[in-house]
């Protein structure tokens, strides 16, 4: 609770005593309220409109596990959610058909339209992926400014993405180096992770980190091909990085099975990784992707081993 209240007192000056110590997301809410933009003020302006075509639950009364919702409600939200989904994947077409620009003009409409992560995280991989990072720092803050109106709530995904944007424009602030790494070491009880992760706090390690910390979340979302674009990049920034490359081997067996490149990535890491849990995770799953590639090559699944044949149709 009292965490939650020191974002709140940062975000939108309630509290007239900022705490010492500033963590990340109460660092971007401190920036945010100095910040204008047109497309803040387009946030602002949609979001006083009268809201068309959506749900409108609210004479449905308080919900409850028996609560039941009206059938011609329930289709209506999800065509909805079915046309934005349609929206956004139209919008990424556009854009890996070389219209960058198309596609991100659409996505900001889009965005302004819906303030929802559904369109605010794909505008701002587009950017970042293109090196636009002032573009994305400012469809990051202008998110959190536009937070006070209660229609739109910060993500880990955005401020996340915020933290490269700003990186990447060479703006390093208080909190966003731990912020960044609290992520990446998610389930890392022995504390090994933390070891291996690039030291400073310089624009390029929080870039680095920042890019990590997406891959790692995309790829623990089975969102595959996205987060090797991230993870890519944090080996780029840190060469031989033995965390990025592990979870990137496992990024590109989970996308298409591509054992190969796999197999590279783990023996580019395995020189960083140490003694301890990671390195024996490493040379565990390089021997296993080893054999899977001798067995099948890329771009086909290793399991389940074809049932053996026998002329006589017995089994063995």
């Amino acid at each position: 609770m009292l965490r939650l209240t020191l974002i709140a007192a940062a975000l939108f000056g309630q509290s007239p005593e900022p705490p010492a110590q500033l963590q990340w997301p109460e660092v971007l809410g401190l920036e945010a309220k100095q910040h204008d933009s047109p497309l803040l003020q387009r946030l602002r302006e949609a979001s006083k409109r009268p809201v068309t075509g959506g749900v409108d639950v609210s004479g449905l009364g308080p919900w409850s596990p028996s609560a039941i919702i009206p059938p011609a409600l329930l289709a209506a939200e999800k065509e909805r959610l079915r046309k934005m989904l349609a929206e956004k994947d139209t919008c990424l077409a556009m854009a890996n058909h070389g219209n960058l620009a198309v596609a991100c003009h659409r996505l900001e409409d889009d965005l302004v339209e819906t303030p929802s992560d559904l369109f605010a995280l794909p505008l701002m991989d587009l950017e970042l992926n293109s090196q636009q990072f002032s573009a994305a720092f400012e469809v990051a803050v202008s998110l959190v400014a536009f937070t006070s109106t209660g229609k739109y709530g910060l993500t880990e995904g955005l401020l996340l993405r915020a933290s490269l944007a700003a990186a990447g424009i060479g703006k390093v602030y208080s909190g966003q180096r731990e912020f960044c790494v609290r992520t990446i070491c998610v389930g890392d009880t022995d504390g090994q992770i933390r070891t291996l992760l690039p030291q400073g706090n310089t624009a390029q390690v929080i870039c680095c980190l920042s890019a990590m910390a997406i891959g790692s979340d995309l790829h623990f979302a089975e969102r595959d091909r996205d987060a090797i674009i991230y993870l890519e990049t944090a080996a780029v920034l840190d060469p031989g990085n033995a965390f990025a490359l592990y979870r990137l081997a496992d990024s590109y067996v989970s996308d298409n099975f591509q054992y190969s490149k796999a197999i590279r990535a783990l023996e580019d890491g395995l020189p960083r990784s140490g003694a301890g849990s990671v390195h024996a995770g490493m040379v565990s799953t390089l021997d296993l992707y080893q054999k899977d590639f001798a067995r099948v090559g890329d771009g086909k699944p290793a399991y389940p081993v074809p049932k053996q044949t026998h002329p006589t149709g017995a089994q063995p």
